[in-house]
């Protein structure tokens, strides 16, 4: 007994001692950091550790860095492949033929026996870069056993030559690796369900534990321009990453020597300013004075330069900007004259083609070398803000009244890329066309900020009102993610060829409401289906979206992780309520009339945001948005929808335009007017239409209006605000 005894303790010490060995190895190879170690404390409780899959040396990595000898559970099959066999062999292992309930008995008695288990949720490599499907068993396992489970996630080793990404990013023979290891999370097991429900729901479970862990590995303390940096490095310097009709391939080093260059002549005037405006469209030069601004440590205000004169004066005076960068070409192009000579009335305006004429060589040179340096020469900088600092103010669309000036740090941002980045597969071989304007948080997050980060290149288009053009730019750019609004991709499909959306693999959706005509026509003439988020400029900007794991038809998919949300009663409504969101996206607040930023607050307390969304979110967790709160109309005491309206006149007559729009009523509280393209359109055949729905006679319009078109906002949203006044004046006519 004792030989058997010392045989264990020695057998114990030479694995330990090995363990330690190739610990040191690593960490020296793959320059290995260990973030949340104090979670891995020593327990008898059952505890299964569950890990993203990123390469074949995720297993060695977690071998040689848990402070214990864990056992794996391995799939049979992989565990035969030669390759397979080299990294697995010097870790303790249990193989089972599947994941399906009788082949994990055997992992619930070493787990009930004090055992740590390692497994890989995703069962497989990841091909994509981002999350994988999600098997069952590993929920399964854990609702079984009752186990504590801490999640670790494995960031870098996809970027080596152990994973199966070697045609989708830059590898590198010996990529830094972070290990982030979370808090230990206690499983619902769900028993009360029924099979097939219990089953979905335990999964979900899993997938957003995944999900935290993918946003743990993105997410890096580090402000806007820190972030382009480390990109570069990751991608490749010499990588064209973004590009316009004027500058065909702009390289990351391009890009960052551009910022250096401009910082540097725009530093003079900067000295004393805090808050700098761009009044440019979405180009390579609004990029360049966008990060040459984040390099100063300014906080960058986002004019909207389409919405006229008065609100664009607004903005300048709520955000007491002192300086404002624009372009004379674009002046022109805009036909914005006016506009520039209000603002040179209370502001210094700045062209670029007059900084541009004073570049010398020498400066470019600079510029060049400060780029290779980066990294040091931004650290050097005495004005480089801290993550939570203020880097943007946008300003709401105003669709339903005035424009809110909305302030986001580079760690909003920062964060909402890191929880929506897992669910958008792109990676270098693909090509975005953002058509967004950057004064608008899709157009600025998605469009641009996010291909930067994900190293997948980007062609920026200053308008998205060029319907003809914009399908061709697909074709010839060979794009294969594009992104809109319903309006605009609507419009997209009407003009364009069959064969100019060949290459296109995601259309993301945003900012209104995505119809089924639109989403019908996109299936069936280009076989691309449209995958929908919701969002808004107060959470910067996304909140949740549909995507090839987790999709529903009539929602706008799940929240993104680590975001918190109640549904709060509305007086009169019976289904559904107004949303509030709380989360690390959430902005810091709104500016008000001092310029000052007030914090954050909403009916649940300071950190909230009221959306004034009404929603509905299913037993799965799936969001379904009912309506604005301001796009409803309290009659004789009832809550009742005017996008219900709109669905069922437009299901009708789906080749007009029809708006909805709620006016004030004497007798009843509020009354609906109805305002539609077309022409000869009854109050009679409305009320038969709805009938035939099983619509209350509430929901029918008491008015309606003629008119040439719906106007619209830039952004694409429907511009309400118009619109109320159009049917008021219509009103005034009639009596």
């Amino acid at each position: 007994m004792r030989s058997v005894k010392n045989k264990n303790t020695l057998r114990r010490s030479f694995e330990e001692l090995f363990r330690s060995g190739l610990r040191t190895l690593l960490k020296i190879l793959f320059r290995v950091r260990v973030e949340g170690e104090e979670h891995l404390q020593p327990s008898k409780d059952p505890t299964l550790i569950v890990c993203n899959h990123t390469s074949l040396l995720d297993g060695v990595m977690l071998y040689a860095f848990l402070p214990e000898t864990p056992l794996f559970l391995v799939n049979k099959t992989t565990a035969e492949v030669w390759y397979f066999k080299i990294f697995l062999c010097p870790i303790a292992k249990l193989l089972i033929d599947d994941l399906h309930p009788m082949a994990l008995k055997k992992a619930v008695k070493h787990l009930a026996a004090g055992d740590a288990i390692v497994v890989f949720p995703e069962g497989r490599i990841t091909t994509t870069g981002v999350l994988m499907k999600i098997y069952d068993g590993p929920a399964m396992l854990a609702a079984k056993s009752g186990a504590k489970i801490i999640p670790i996630g494995i960031e870098g080793l996809q970027h080596s030559r152990f994973s199966y990404l070697k045609s989708s990013l830059r590898l590198k023979i010996l990529p830094a690796v972070k290990i982030t290891v979370s808090a230990p999370e206690l499983f619902e097991p769900y028993d009360s369900l029924p099979v097939k429900t219990r089953r979905a729901r335990r999964s979900q479970a899993m997938f957003q534990i995944m999900q935290k862990i993918s946003f743990k590995n993105t997410y890096e303390n580090e402000n806007l321009f820190e972030s382009l940096i480390r990109s570069a490095k990751k991608h490749g310097e010499s990588t064209p990453i973004i590009s316009d009709p004027n500058n065909p391939k702009v390289t990351y080093r391009s890009l960052i020597a551009r910022a250096f260059i401009l910082s540097e002549f725009l530093e003079p005037d900067l000295l004393t300013v805090n808050r700098v405006g761009i009044l440019l469209p979405s180009t390579v030069a609004a990029a360049t004075a966008f990060f040459a601004l984040q390099h100063q440590g300014k906080e960058v205000v986002l004019l909207n330069f389409s919405g006229g004169l008065t609100p664009l004066m607004k903005a300048i005076s709520i955000s007491k900007i002192e300086f404002v960068i624009t372009s004379s070409t674009f002046v022109d192009v805009a036909g914005i004259h006016k506009e520039i000579s209000a603002i040179e009335t209370v502001t210094k305006v700045v062209f670029l083609e007059d900084i541009k004429e004073r570049i010398t060589l020498k400066a470019k040179v600079k510029g060049l070398a400060l780029s290779i340096l980066a990294k040091y020469s931004n650290q050097t900088h005495t004005n480089n803000p801290g993550p939570e600092q203020c880097a943007v103010i946008l300003f709401t669309s105003g669709s339903e009244g005035s424009p809110k000036g909305v302030a986001l740090s580079h760690a909003n941002i920062l964060k909402n890329y890191a929880q929506a980045q897992v669910l958008i597969s792109i990676n270098k071989h693909d090509h975005v066309l953002n058509v967004l304007p950057i004064f608008h948080a899709f157009g600025l997050v998605i469009g641009l900020i996010t291909p930067l980060l994900k190293g997948t290149p980007s062609y920026q288009y200053p308008s998205p009102l060029h319907y003809r053009k914009i399908p061709e730019i697909c074709y010839q750019q060979n794009i294969s993610c594009l992104l809109g609004t319903n309006t605009f991709l609507a419009n997209y499909a009407k003009h364009a060829s069959e064969y100019d959306f060949y290459n296109v693999k995601w259309v993301l959706s945003g900012a209104e409401k995505l119809t089924q005509s639109t989403k019908n026509l996109w299936q069936s003439r280009f076989g691309v289906r449209i995958f929908e988020g919701y969002g808004v400029t107060e959470a910067s900007p996304v909140l949740a979206v549909n995507h090839p794991l987790y999709h529903r038809e009539n929602t706008v998919g799940k929240l993104l992780p680590n975001i918190e949300h109640r549904l709060i009663d509305v007086d009169g409504l019976v289904e559904g309520g107004e949303l509030a969101v709380k989360g690390p996206n959430i902005m810091l607040g709104y500016l008000n009339e001092n310029g000052g930023i007030s914090p954050t607050s909403g009916k649940l307390g300071l950190g909230w945001y009221d959306t004034g969304d009404i929603v509905e979110v299913d037993d799965d967790g799936f969001i379904a948005i009912i309506g604005r709160q301001k796009r409803f109309a309290k009659i004789g005491g009832e809550m009742v929808s005017l996008a219900t309206i709109e669905n069922f006149v437009q299901d009708t007559w789906p080749e007009f335009d029809h708006v909805a729009v709620a006016l004030e009523d004497l007798q009843r509280g509020e009354q609906i007017v109805l305002l539609t393209t077309k022409v000869d359109l009854q109050k009679s055949e409305l009320i038969e239409a709805g009938k035939k729905r099983g619509l209350a006679p509430i929901y029918f319009a008491k008015k309606v209006f003629y008119i040439d078109e719906v106007p619209y906002l830039p952004t694409g949203k429907i511009d309400h605000s118009s619109l109320k006044m159009l049917a008021i004046e219509f009103i005034a006519d009639v009596h």
